[in-house]
């Protein structure tokens, strides 16, 4: 019997380590498009990364998420959206009486070194956005210091 609590408190207390470190704070540096779109979180793990979403406007507005998103790492490797939850890709979708709508968006795992990536969409779309610069909240970005091939680079103390 004690071995089994004991294996059951590992096996615990593995996931409670796998857990704290997903659930890091991100912030974004620079973002463009709509003031409607916001990043609330981001869940990085092994399989998957998740970035949590907050779209608000006026309720009955429609709204689209464009399917040809991806997340853009340091080495400039693309990572394309998988899925969705809680609001479909590629079809209009209509803003409640709350005018809230909260989503997840499902991407490939990034690197373990990865620090910085960007959200992207796919070509030059009219009306489309950007997170440029999603980083850890304790990473401290300095400044802009140009764009190549509309990607943004930026000095950082790491």
């Amino acid at each position: 019997m004690g071995q089994l609590l004991l294996i059951i408190f590992l096996f615990l207390g593995g996931f409670a380590n796998i857990a704290s470190a997903k659930h890091k704070e991100y912030t974004v540096f620079f973002s463009t498009g709509h003031d409607y779109l916001n990043l609330t979180g981001v869940e990085r793990t092994d399989t998957s990364t998740v970035l949590k979403m907050r779209c608000t406007g006026l309720p009955g507005d429609r709204f689209k998420i464009r399917r040809k998103l991806y997340l853009d790492d340091e080495n400039s490797i693309r990572y394309p959206l998988q899925t969705a939850i809680g609001v479909k890709v590629g079809e209009y979708s209509t803003w409640p009486l709350s005018g809230v709508v909260d989503f997840e968006l499902h991407f490939p795992p990034l690197p373990k070194h990865c620090r910085i990536f960007d959200l992207r969409t796919a070509g030059e779309v009219y009306s489309s956005f950007a997170f440029w610069g999603i980083h850890p909240k304790e990473m401290n970005l300095k400044k802009i210091t140009e764009f190549e091939d509309n990607a943004m680079v930026v000095d950082s103390n790491i």
